[in-house]
């Protein structure tokens, strides 16, 4: 399966858990909106909170009191490729900055929190985001990377950028439920 995420703004270097949280909920809304097409819509039980899910399987966990689900698992034996295009007003030479940290950022909002220390004591999910819909249970589960940074053709202050992240899921084998998604 393969699709596309789209994040729009400022990106950090060794951004706190709350801006790495920010950018997770922006990943959320496209993410719920992909389980309303195929072939995410044939396997919802993925995204309920037990035990509300009718499958054997369920990819909500419960992080600090709050619920969230991936689609990318081990469980499941997925895992996934990234490919970033990154547009961004100046392109020239060291204009991005801190390169690997600030994919370290984009990475970690991709995933779910593994400890409540990741998710801002103030927030307080609203019943859209119950559970929120990361991308990935663990950033291990990038097998593959590309990033490209090239100029971006609009006004916008120097800071800002827009990135275009092709996702490709695949699986190491089939298993039920899973065989519709990979590639």
């Amino acid at each position: 399966m393969e699709f596309k995420l789209i994040y729009e703004g400022k990106l950090k270097s060794n951004a706190d858990a709350t801006e790495k949280h920010r950018i997770r909920q922006v990943f959320h809304e496209q993410l719920k909106n992909a389980w309303k097409y195929p072939p995410l819509n044939e396997v919802t039980d993925w995204v309920k909170i037990p035990p509300i899910a009718t499958s054997s399987f369920t990819s909500v966990k419960n992080v600090g009191g709050h619920n969230f689900a991936t689609l990318v698992c081990k469980t499941m034996s997925m895992y996934c490729e990234l490919d970033l295009l990154i547009l961004k007003p100046d392109i020239s030479h060291g204009a991005f900055g801190d390169l690997d940290n600030k994919l370290k950022t984009i990475f970690d909002a991709l995933r779910y929190p593994n400890k409540v220390q990741e998710i801002p004591s103030s927030w307080t999910p609203n019943a859209d985001q119950t559970p929120l819909i990361c991308l990935l249970e663990d950033d291990d589960l990038i097998t593959r990377f590309n990033v490209n940074v090239d100029r971006l053709l609009r006004n916008a202050s120097t800071d800002d950028i827009v990135m275009i992240i092709t996702v490709k899921v695949k699986g190491v084998g089939a298993r039920v439920g899973s065989l519709s998604l990979i590639v």
